[in-house]
C-alpha cells in the first residue's frame, strides 16, 4: 500500500498506537511528563514527528537525547506559532517547492499545492511568492485547510483561502509588505486572510467586501480593487523580492 504523505498519516499512524497502559513504567511516565505526551500514542507520534524510533525500548542516552530536543525547541520555540503547525508538513512543503514528491501520493491539502505551484511555473516571481506563503502561513495560520472562503458560493475550487493565496502571488509585484512581518491579529481564517492581504497589498484599512475579491470569485478585479488604495512610484523592495507600490 502507497504511503500517504502529509496530514492524513498521521491518523493512519495513531490508529496503529498502543494506548496508555495503567501498568506502565514509572521511568516512562516520567519521561512522557518531560516530552509534554500524555500516553504511548501521544509518545509514538512525538518521535514520528521528529524522525526518530517510536519504539519503547531505548537505552537511558537515547531518552536523555529526547528530552534535550524538546528542551531545546521549547527554549527556540516561536510563540507566534499556529496550533496546527507541523515541522514534518513544512519540510514536505520545502520539498515539494524543490521540485521533489512530483509523483508521490499526497494527502488532499499537500496535492492541491503541489499542483497550483505547478500552475505557476509559467512566473517563477509568482510560483517563489506562492511557495513564501504557503510555508509562513502554514506556521503562524489556519488558510491552508481545504475549506469554503465565502459559504454562499458553495465548494468550488476558487472559493477556498488556499485560491485566494494564489491570486496575492500572482500580485506579488504590488506587495507593500515584506510578508514575513505578518502574523495574524484574529483565529479565523476569514479575518486572517483579510489582515494578510491588508497586510501586503494596502495602505489603508480593507473593507471585508474584499476578502471575496481575492476567493478567486473577481480574479480580474483583485489586483485594482486593493491597490487602487495604493499610490506612488513601484520600487524593488528588499525584503519581499517583488516589486511594491510606496
Amino acid at each position: 500500500m502507497q504511503k500517504l504523505i502529509g496530514g492524513d498519516e498521521e491518523i493512519a499512524f495513531l490508529s496503529n498506537c498502543t494506548p496508555l497502559k495503567k501498568n506502565l513504567r514509572a521511568d516512562l511516565e516520567d519521561h512522557f511528563e518531560s516530552l509534554g505526551v500524555g500516553s504511548v500514542s501521544g509518545y509514538k507520534l512525538w518521535c514520528y514527528r521528529n524522525g526518530l524510533d517510536t519504539s519503547l525500548s531505548k537505552t537511558p542516552d537515547q531518552f536523555q537525547g529526547e528530552v534535550a530536543l524538546q528542551v531545546n525547541r521549547t527554549e527556540h520555540r516561536d510563540p507566534d506559532l499556529n496550533k496546527k503547525h507541523d515541522p514534518k508538513r513544512a519540510e514536505y512543503l520545502g520539498r515539494i517547492f524543490s521540485g521533489q514528491l512530483q509523483n508521490e501520493k499526497l494527502s488532499s491539502v499537500l496535492h492541491i499545492i503541489r499542483k497550483m505551484h505547478t500552475t505557476l511555473a509559467h512566473d517563477p516571481i509568482a510560483q517563489k511568492a506562492f511557495a513564501r506563503l504557503i510555508l509562513h502561513t502554514e506556521k503562524y495560520s489556519n488558510l491552508l485547510w481545504h475549506q469554503k472562503a465565502i459559504r454562499r458560493y458553495g465548494n468550488t475550487a476558487s472559493n477556498t483561502f488556499l485560491a485566494g493565496l494564489g491570486q496575492l502571488a500572482l500580485h506579488c509585484n504590488d506587495w507593500l509588505r515584506p510578508l514575513e512581518n505578518w502574523r495574524p491579529e484574529h483565529h479565523q481564517p476569514r479575518n486572517q486572510f483579510l489582515t494578510l492581504a491588508r497586510h501586503l497589498l494596502a495602505k489603508y484599512d480593507v473593507p471585508q467586501f474584499y476578502l471575496r475579491l481575492f476567493s478567486g470569485q473577481h480574479q480580474r478585479s483583485a489586483p485594482t480593487a486593493i491597490v487602487v488604495q495604493t499610490r506612488g512610484k513601484r520600487t524593488k523592495h528588499p525584503h519581499s523580492g517583488c516589486a511594491h507600490e510606496h
